[in-house]
């Protein structure tokens, strides 16, 4: 991530916060670490984001993004276990959130070694990871019935999507094991990133 971005990071990450600080959000009705899944909901897809270009790796972007993301999720954690908000394993969601932004800087950053590993990467990003939970949660919200839900391919995908458990462990709809399902989905993309960015660097 670009300085550009981690200041968005930053920014994004931290209004909820100050939104409910002023009394204009409430984050503690549900019952898994609301305060962790809405600021990596943030990182996640600020870290994932394909870049804007192809260069030369450098080894240690990837961990700087993750190491930057680290003070608000400790922040979000504190206030999680003041407000009694949090579910009854927050520790896992914490480190859980901290895994996925670390896994997505490192397949964006494996990605940008080779145009075709590029292109490849933000295909399956935006397709994937990104577009299938929206479209899940779009049809969900948009339903003409209460309740109804999205077709049930959409949600097998998704759940390997670690935006969709963020999502879903804000609504405190994510069961502990669906987290290793976002962590296979992590790890995929980023063997698919290492794969495909075999050879010179660009």
């Amino acid at each position: 991530m670009g300085p550009a971005a981690l200041v968005l990071a930053w920014c994004l990450s931290l209004m909820p916060l100050l939104l409910e600080r002023g009394g204009s959000l409430d984050l503690g009705a549900a019952d898994a670490s609301p305060r962790v899944a809405l600021i990596g909901l943030v990182w996640i897809a600020l870290a994932g984001m394909p870049r804007a270009a192809v260069g030369i790796w450098d080894p240690r972007a990837w961990w700087v993004s993750t190491m930057v993301a680290l003070p608000v999720l400790v922040l979000g954690f504190a206030l999680d276990q003041a407000s009694g908000s949090a579910g009854p394993h927050p520790e896992v969601h914490g480190l859980a959130v901290l895994g996925f932004v670390a896994l997505a800087a490192l397949a964006a950053d494996l990605a940008r070694r080779r145009p075709r590993a590029h292109a490849v990467h933000a295909a399956l990003w935006f397709a994937c990871v990104a577009g299938v939970p929206l479209f899940a949660a779009a049809l969900g919200w948009g339903a003409r019935e209460v309740g109804s839900l999205a077709p049930a391919w959409t949600r097998s995908v998704a759940s390997f999507s670690p935006l969709q458990w963020s999502m879903d462990s804000l609504l405190g709809r994510a069961p502990p094991s669906a987290v290793f399902a976002a962590l296979a989905g992590s790890v995929a993309l980023c063997a698919i990133a290492a794969l495909t960015s075999r050879g010179e660097s660009a």
